[in-house]
């Protein structure tokens, strides 16, 4: 019996990970055509009518027995990321963490094995709104788009059919990523995450594999210390620790033997900059925001510490720190801290966007001191 239920494992593990099959929100599709003109979507044997199941998608989904006889086409050889969005959140697709979403589950489930050979990064969104900034500011996103799929060309549907006005397009492969999903899977749903339903079975040296790639894209500099290497992200108000409190906060840790503090406004710095922080930093500290998201980009054996006000509890961080196997701390309002299945359990819930008015020093300079010995113990 027990070899039985191991076989069966092995089988549904090799079953997730085949080319054939991924699970919601992602899907992989081949020889498939868009329509510029009609925004339909025409698919091999009626796969993916999952796709575009939000009421307000542009987008429409057909049988490729359905499509037309195109004289007017433009073929695209070798591999296409097509990345969608629900219409009530569209603009999350220019959103530095909500990207990065897609992109972990595409590289975690397909990217790895096929970066070099990704020709081509469509932002479709829902097909109405439109992406003037989608480089993101420093241009983060265009960075970790090109620093992950190195011979992508990106467009948005808004520049696809300006340059392709009227033609079918037909895609040799294409890997749907629809964050709209979420809202109709029961593990996403929960966590509120499009990775809900799929993290458990990432493999670490996969995402260590994506960490490398956008360190050697960024040409980041290693720079050991002895020293427990302590980066703070800092925010403007109302999510922040207020200025009190962390004056205290920044006083204490600065006191700690054997710590080196640093402070930074991540937004005022170029991305290879940002990156080349994370490669040196052991604990990386920050209220809840788009910041924590480059603990994709720390050490293996780092630590992360993520704030969040009373009454609130936020997955995106935790769920990261968990996919990478990082020491993971959500202190919440300051006072104490969830494991994960504790967290998990609750499912995400509050509003970020307070002030954290009271913090329990204390509580941070203890996780600092355990991270301290761990890292003399690592030698």
């Amino acid at each position: 019996m027990k070899r039985f239920f191991t076989l069966t494992l092995l089988l549904s593990q090799l079953l997730l990970f085949s080319e054939n099959f991924y699970p919601k929100p992602f899907s992989l599709h081949r020889s498939l055509v868009l329509d510029t003109s009609t925004s339909n979507i025409y698919l091999q044997n009626e796969e993916g009518h999952d796709l575009a199941s939000d009421a307000g998608r542009l987008f429409n989904v057909y049988d490729r027995t359905d499509a037309q006889d195109y004289q007017n086409i433009k073929q695209f050889s070798g591999k296409t990321l097509m990345l969608f969005e629900g219409s009530n959140f569209a603009i999350a697709l220019t959103h530095y963490y909500h990207l990065l979403e897609h992109l972990v589950g595409i590289y975690a489930l397909y990217g790895h094995k096929h970066a070099q050979n990704v020709k081509q990064i469509m932002l479709l969104g829902d097909g109405k709104t439109t992406y003037p900034n989608w480089e993101g500011p420093n241009n983060i996103n265009k960075h970790l788009m090109k620093g992950l799929f190195p011979n992508a060309e990106v467009y948005t549907y808004h520049s696809l059919r300006a340059r392709y006005p009227g033609k079918a397009i037909f895609i040799e492969e294409g890997f749907f990523s629809d964050r709209a999903l979420t809202d109709s899977v029961p593990e996403c749903l929960h966590l509120h995450k499009m990775l809900g339903s799929t993290y458990k079975s990432f493999s670490p040296d996969v995402i260590e594999n994506m960490s490398n790639h956008m360190h050697v894209y960024t040409r980041s500099q290693n720079k050991p210390s002895q020293k427990l290497r302590v980066t703070y992200i800092m925010r403007n108000a109302p999510r922040y620790v207020s200025p009190r409190q962390r004056k205290a906060l920044f006083a204490k840790i600065k006191g700690l033997h054997e710590v080196d503090f640093k402070t930074y406004y991540l937004e005022k710095m170029s991305y290879q900059n940002q990156i080349e922080i994370m490669k040196n930093t052991d604990v990386l500290i920050g209220v809840h925001g788009n910041g924590l998201s480059h603990l994709l980009f720390l050490p293996r054996d780092a630590a992360v510490v993520e704030v969040m006000p009373e009454g609130c509890l936020m997955l995106d961080y935790r769920l990261f720190s968990n996919i990478k196997k990082l020491r993971y701390y959500g202190v919440q309002a300051g006072k104490y801290l969830l494991n994960d299945e504790e967290a998990y359990k609750k499912g995400y819930h509050g509003d970020a966007n307070y002030t954290v008015k009271s913090i329990d020093t204390r509580l941070i300079l203890d996780i600092l001191r355990k991270e301290r010995e761990l890292k003399r113990k690592r030698g």
